[in-house]
C-alpha cells in the first residue's frame, strides 16, 4: 500500500473523525517533539487514543444528539477514531524522519501504521518492524480464533515483552496490549 492508498482508506472515515483523529495526532506529536522522553511510555501509548475517545464523545453530545446519550455506535466510532489517530500519528512520525521515503513506500498499512505507533515508544528502532511484523502475524493468526480476550492480550504481552527495551511492569505491557488489540479490529472491520 503506497500513500494514495492510504488517502484513499481515509475516504471511509467521516470528516468529524479525521478532524479529531488528525488535531489529536498534531498535539501529540508536538508534545512528544517538546517533552522528549519525559513521558512514560504508558501515557504516550495510552492516552491518544483515550483523548480521541473522549473528544469524539464530547463531539457527539454537542452537535449530533444535542445531549448525553451513550451508545454502542458512539464507543465503536471512538475505537475507530482513536486507531486513525494512531494510524495519522505514525505517518506524521514517518513523514518527519523520512519525508520522501513515506510518500514512496510501499508498505503503509494501516494495521501496520497504527501498531508500529503503538509500539514505536518502547521498542528500539532497528528491531521495531519485527516487531510489528511479529505483532501482525500473532494477531492475524490469534484473533478470530481465540474465544477468550484475556489469553491473547496476556500472549501479545508476551511478545512485546519479548522487544520491549523499556523494562515496562507487566500491567503496562497488557494495557500496551488491549490497545494494540482494540486498533487492530477497529482498522480491520471497516
Amino acid at each position: 500500500m503506497n500513500f494514495i492508498d492510504v488517502l484513499i482508506f481515509l475516504k471511509d472515515y467521516s470528516l468529524p473523525t479525521i478532524i479529531i483523529a488528525f488535531a489529536v495526532s498534531v498535539v501529540f506529536f508536538i508534545l512528544d517533539k517538546v517533552l522528549k522522553n519525559k513521558i512514560p511510555t504508558i501515557i504516550s501509548t495510552v492516552l491518544p487514543p483515550i483523548c480521541c475517545i473522549l473528544i469524539y464523545f464530547v463531539y457527539q453530545m454537542a452537535f449530533v444528539n444535542k445531549g448525553f446519550f451513550l451508545s454502542l455506535d458512539t464507543v465503536y466510532a471512538g475505537i475507530v477514531c482513536a486507531s486513525l489517530s494512531l494510524m495519522i500519528s505514525a505517518i506524521i512520525k514517518r513523514l518527519a524522519k523520512d519525508p520522501i521515503g513515506t510518500l514512496t513506500s510501499k508498505n503503509l498499512s494501516p494495521s501496520t501504521l497504527a501498531i508500529e505507533e503503538i509500539i514505536c515508544d518502547f521498542v528500539k528502532e532497528e528491531n521495531l518492524n519485527n516487531a510489528t511484523e511479529k505483532v501482525l502475524d500473532f494477531l492475524a493468526s490469534n484473533l478470530k480464533t481465540k474465544e477468550d480476550q484475556a489469553i491473547l492480550v496476556n500472549e501479545l504481552a508476551c511478545i512485546l515483552a519479548e522487544f520491549d527495551s523499556k523494562n515496562n511492569s507487566e500491567t503496562e505491557l497488557l494495557a500496551i496490549a488491549k490497545t494494540i488489540i482494540l486498533s487492530y479490529g477497529a482498522i480491520e472491520n471497516l
